[in-house]
């Protein structure tokens, strides 16, 4: 989610499988967002009118598989169903410019933060290759030979083909485009994160959620809200205490630290992690003496 704590950078972690989300944030008129993943992809949402209609992820082809998708896009059909398209040989800014050429909105990935990208990134707009996307159907490219196939195949066997090299796809994301949710609506695991993620994105960027983002009742109440959350503070040492003049004799102290909040639902856990400042403001016995560590508790434990 986007609901860090503390002011300033925010990052939010969403799990489930190996799929993780994180996003940066500066202020509200400067915000950048990426999602990253242990499999080395990096998620970049795009948006039109205030609502997410895609997500383009990106992969470092230093790790990347040979021959497999380094960027694919995410387009929204519906609240959690996307379509999927993929590169092998196109750089993420080429392919950012593909896709907003194609829906007529340069400024389409203006919350993108393309620096999260392993790959050198040039300005949006400056296409060298264009090459258009390649659909896929399953996880799978529609020209790949096992695409006749692939509605046989299970999550695990879309996985082991592209992970293998011997279908074309998007290596640590083709399963779980396969994948069900655990909810009960008929849409992927990969479906309903990305739908959950476009819908916290825009309430905190955007104080609301479009239509196009509104979670279904089903969603919301089965697997789309944090059931128990427990929060985790790790403290560095009290900055030299400040003595305040005006008032009754007291002193502010201040500590920098972090938190991870762990949150879980229908067997689904995931960590949402970020900076926090504490600040302690506390009566002393003499004006201008403050003792080390503040003598009254402050806002967290």
């Amino acid at each position: 989610m986007m609901n860090g704590r503390g002011i300033g950078r925010k990052c939010a972690v969403f799990a489930l499988g190996a799929f993780t989300v994180i996003g940066a944030q500066a202020n509200a008129d400067e915000t950048r967002v990426s999602m990253a993943d242990e499999t080395h992809w990096v998620y970049l949402p795009a948006v039109v009118n205030e609502s997410v209609v895609g997500f383009l992820a990106v992969q470092d082809p230093m790790v990347a598989l040979r021959g497999s998708y380094t960027v694919v896009w995410f387009e929204r059909m519906t609240t959690a169903e996307f379509t999927m398209e993929g590169w092998t040989d196109t750089a993420p800014d080429d392919a950012a410019a593909i896709i907003a050429d194609r829906f007529g909105e340069p400024t389409m990935f203006q919350y993108a933060d393309f620096s999260a990208s392993a790959m050198s990134l040039a300005a949006l707009g400056a296409v060298s290759i264009y090459t258009p996307p390649e659909w896929t159907n399953n996880g799978i490219s529609i020209y790949d030979p096992w695409q006749s196939v692939s509605d046989q195949l299970t999550a695990d066997d879309v996985e082991f083909l592209v992970n293998s090299g011997i279908a074309a796809g998007a290596v640590g994301l083709s399963k779980s485009v396969v994948m069900p949710s655990p909810c009960p609506d008929s849409f992927s695991a990969q479906g309903g994160k990305l739908a959950k993620f476009a819908a916290d994105f825009e309430l905190d960027v955007f104080g609301t959620v479009s239509d196009a983002s509104a979670l279904s009742a089903s969603m919301a109440e089965c697997c789309l809200v944090p059931q128990g959350c427990v929060t985790k503070y790790v403290w560095g040492d009290y900055a030299t205490p400040t003595p305040i003049a005006s008032g009754a004799p007291s002193c502010r102290w201040t500590r920098n630290g972090t938190y991870t909040t762990t949150c879980s639902f229908c067997g689904i856990s995931w960590n949402t992690t970020g900076t926090v400042t504490d600040n302690h403001t506390c009566s002393v016995a003499v004006a201008g003496e403050c003792p080390a560590k503040p003598p009254c508790p402050g806002a967290y434990p």
